[in-house]
């Protein structure tokens, strides 16, 4: 994803950019609508594991396509990987995966050794002439504003993928591939919004684009704190809403933000923008865990305590849209 990100900002003309990466968040929000109720198919028919091996269908495909000659082969003369620095980043962010997936894991020494790595890998790229992050960076407001929005909202929706289906398995019994169908109006709406976004961003501006649909974002986060938990109309009315509200504001934060990265350091912006994508979502799903750790009795005020905290994010979200260039 970072790559494909580098060649949208080095290949595309400015004036169309932004359209560019609504479809590009179109692409991907319709390969994850089709996952769930896929997954969810495959799950109830032959087992968990059908869903590993239908990888080995889609990711060789993926790999001939990228091994089209998409652009000319140029080498940066006098380049040096930063093979340190990439060990720090991995091992931190490792560390942090592990708080999401170890659920009974010491806390406080996992989140301590993820600072400490992160430390040193700030040390080291500070003084590297070719660093895995190019912190100038997050000199750009734009990039700045770009990658919390990024952020924020992920942190707020890979969590609803696994709270959902956990809700209505609790509330209505509803199988993995009904859970998978509810999960997918969501998605839908991603979809439907991001090529939309494109196009009113380059019209309007990213700053009015990305602040609107961070306002929606909250407003589908309203309905769900405000929907009866076994209504999936309920339900599925404010997973829209809040898909609607992100696929607005993705396309123009993205843009802003590779539009505020020089050329020759935008596969290191892609990839910090890729960093805080998964970042956010791995927060997340610690919150989400931490919430059903505190002994929450019901999985209704579980989901809704849950739903608070992700509440909050997407509110912040607004105020990294305001910060945005006003641009077209």
């Amino acid at each position: 994803l970072p790559a494909i990100s580098a060649l949208i900002r080095r290949e595309v003309p400015e004036a169309v950019r932004t359209k560019v990466f609504g479809y590009f968040g179109a692409t991907m929000a319709l390969a994850a609508a089709i996952g769930p109720p896929l997954g969810g198919q495959l799950t109830e028919s032959f087992g968990f594991r059908a869903t590993f091996a239908a990888n080995l269908l889609v990711l060789p495909t993926a790999a001939l396509l990228a091994w089209a000659p998409l652009e000319p082969r140029r080498a940066l003369a006098g380049f040096r990987f930063d093979a340190l620095g990439a060990a720090l980043l991995g091992g931190s962010l490792a560390l942090l995966a592990l708080l999401s997936a170890l659920p009974s894991a010491p806390r406080l020494p996992l989140l301590g050794g993820a600072i400490a790595l992160l430390a040193a890998f700030l040390f080291v790229e500070l003084r590297h002439a070719d660093p895995v992050v190019d912190l100038r960076l997050f000199r750009a407001r734009g990039f700045v504003a770009g990658g919390a929005i990024t952020a924020l909202h992920n942190l707020a929706m890979y969590p609803l993928l696994f709270a959902v289906p956990k809700l209505l398995r609790a509330t209505t019994g509803a199988s993995a591939r009904e859970a998978g169908s509810l999960l997918s109006s969501m998605l839908i709406a991603m979809v439907v919004a991001s090529p939309v976004s494109g196009s009113l961003a380059t019209r309007f501006g990213h700053r009015l684009v990305a602040t609107t649909g961070s306002l929606l974002g909250c407003t589908g986060i309203g309905l769900l704190l405000a929907a009866d938990p076994s209504s999936r109309a309920a339900l599925s009315l404010g997973l829209m809403v809040f898909g609607l509200g992100l696929g607005l504001a993705a396309s123009p934060a993205q843009a802003a933000s590779m539009n505020a990265a020089p050329p020759e350091v935008a596969g290191s912006a892609g990839s910090v923008l890729g960093i805080l994508r998964y970042v956010g979502g791995v927060l997340g799903l610690v919150i989400l865990g931490v919430v059903e750790a505190q002994g929450v009795a019901a999985e209704i005020a579980s989901f809704h305590t849950a739903l608070r905290v992700f509440g909050a994010a997407v509110g912040l979200t607004v105020l990294a849209g305001a910060v945005l260039p006003r641009g077209r």
